[in-house]
């Protein structure tokens, strides 16, 4: 008899105070001011899908600024860097909950997915949790003080993701920022110093079958349109319960806006419907979020078949 679901048992207040603090300004749907916004926002897009139908995805290939080689200076450096990208100011991202429009950080929602995967794994439970797509490793860096008798390991293509994440594992204790950024107070410890990050490509994970109770991706995915079937493929090969996706997934992404941004950006616009193909049994699906206007996902619990 197969395993009950797990569940996300979050309340909407949680989701708000999760929110709240990155939001700048509110709007309800009939504002003008947030109409005049979509307007633009709309049209926007259109025109860059016009102009990118059907052309090879437009990647970027700037190199990321090199850490100091002093480790007192790199240590710095990468407080500064969580400092700015963890904190509730700034940031001009249009967003939607149901009737409410808001202007607020995107960093905001990425909040809102920390505490849907960290009641997810509470659900589940698991021995073992690989993040593929990891970052510079603040969604595990959460994770593991919460759920400190877990294995972790992440996977992250970009260099210095990797280095952040390593620098911060050199230091006793998490950093304010994270702490802070942390949408469940966090006990102290020293869990993250544990977690195995690695950097490699999502198309060939550097581990073997069903290594791992759940593997996790939170817009990872999204940008991996070229290797999706492979970056699928390997997610399932490498899980042994369980793949928890917060990705844009084209049942979100069907139309308007956020179609036009999905086609001109080139992104993932795989079906939850699809994941079966990929040895997958979605059993989860939750979407009542605080999302992006022009891109919106969705938690996908998807059970190892």
């Amino acid at each position: 008899m197969p395993a009950e679901a797990p569940t996300v048992s979050v309340t909407r207040d949680e989701l708000v105070a999760a929110f709240d603090p990155f939001v700048k300004e509110r709007f309800s749907d009939r504002d003008s001011g947030w109409i005049e916004r979509l307007q633009a926002l709309e049209s926007k897009w259109q025109e860059k899908r016009k102009k990118r139908e059907g052309l090879p995805p437009k990647r970027k290939n700037t190199a990321p600024p090199e850490a100091p080689q002093d480790p007192a200076e790199r240590r710095r450096w990468v407080l500064d860097w969580f400092d700015d990208r963890l904190r509730a100011e700034g940031g001009n991202v249009l967003c939607q909950w149901d009737s409410d429009g808001f202007l607020a950080k995107g960093m905001g929602t990425s909040r809102v997915h920390l505490l849907l995967l960290a009641r997810i794994i509470d659900s589940i439970r698991p021995a073992s949790i690989l993040e593929v797509g990891c970052g510079s490793g603040t969604n595990l860096f959460v994770l593991s003080a919460l759920f400190s008798q877990a294995r972790y390991a992440g996977l992250e293509l970009n260099s210095d993701g990797v280095a952040r994440a390593k620098t911060v594992q050199e230091m006793d204790e998490l950093p304010q920022s994270i702490r802070t950024f942390s949408p469940v107070p966090l006990e102290a410890g020293d869990p993250h110093q544990r977690i195995d990050f690695r950097q490699g490509n999502a198309k060939d994970l550097p581990f073997a079958d069903r290594s791992f109770d759940v593997v996790v991706t939170r817009l990872a995915l999204e940008q991996m349109h070229d290797v999706q079937d492979e970056a699928l493929s390997e997610a399932s090969r490498v899980s042994n319960r369980y793949v928890v996706m917060i990705e844009p997934f084209q049942d979100w992404n069907l139309d308007g806006v956020r179609r036009d941004y999905v086609v001109a950006k080139a992104y993932f616009d795989a079906k939850v419907s699809e994941l079966p193909a990929y040895g997958l049994e979605p059993v989860t699906v939750y979407d009542d979020m605080p999302h992006k206007v022009a891109l919106r996902p969705g938690l996908v619990v998807a059970r190892k078949r």
